[in-house]
């Protein structure tokens, strides 16, 4: 005979449940009720274990934190950005990656997608961006990620804030024609024998080598989709 120590009653050897001490109607019951409270509390006992012997150190806060990589070394996307920044002249210049236009980007770890940082910057520290909005820098610093440097504006605000800081001038000279376009290797007197090598009937790969262009723009200006404005 045992005695049940949730019951207090004695139970046979066949009524015990086998390794414990509770009776066969104690442990059902402690199975249905008690164990599913306690699921909670041994999940959360689980991962601060976890926690505790598979956590790295952020380098910012100092927290330990659990994170996907094992280059990662910080526990938040705030963290990330304070400790990936240099202060110069009440600028936040970031010192990570940045993109061939001067912005810089980063992966953000709550949302895992790749963003440009300063706008990152005014979410965590400002705001949320309302669709169709830019963030614009009030220094004209592309790297600055100062949230105080940070401003929104609208697509036309951006272009007219860009013109105002002088920095329009290389649209200018895109929006050149012909031969007054920096990037142009034709001018008015080599389209005009093109066309002409084009009307005797001269391959346009054949005249692309000559000239030292892509074969395209001699299709384009033979098809009058190039040079459209040299008669």
């Amino acid at each position: 005979m045992k005695v049940c120590t949730k019951c207090k009653v004695e139970r046979t050897i066949e009524n015990s449940w086998k390794g414990s001490t509770y009776c066969k109607n104690c442990y059902n019951e402690w199975k249905r009720n008690d164990r599913d409270k306690n699921k909670e509390k041994i999940s959360e006992q689980r991962k601060v274990n976890w926690k505790k012997n598979n956590g790295r150190t952020c380098k910012e806060c100092g927290e330990i934190f659990v994170g996907k990589g094992l280059k990662r070394e910080f526990c938040s996307t705030r963290c990330r950005l304070l400790g990936s920044i240099e202060k110069k002249n009440g600028c936040w210049e970031w010192m990570e990656p940045t993109h061939p236009n001067g912005y810089g980007y980063t992966t953000c770890y709550e949302t895992n997608k790749r963003e440009h940082v300063h706008r990152v910057s005014f979410r965590l520290f400002r705001g949320d961006i309302p669709e169709g909005l830019y963030v614009c820098h009030k220094c004209d610093n592309r790297k600055c990620i100062a949230p105080d440097h940070l401003f929104l504006g609208t697509a036309q605000e951006n272009m007219l804030d860009a013109k105002s800081k002088g920095r329009m001038e290389h649209v200018k000279l895109m929006a050149c024609k012909g031969e007054k376009n920096p990037n142009s290797k034709l001018d008015d007197e080599k389209v005009r024998c093109i066309r002409k090598e084009i009307s005797e009937g001269i391959k346009c790969t054949v005249i692309a080598r000559k000239y030292g262009v892509r074969s395209t723009l001699i299709y384009y200006i033979r098809d009058g989709k190039a040079w459209k404005h040299l008669k």
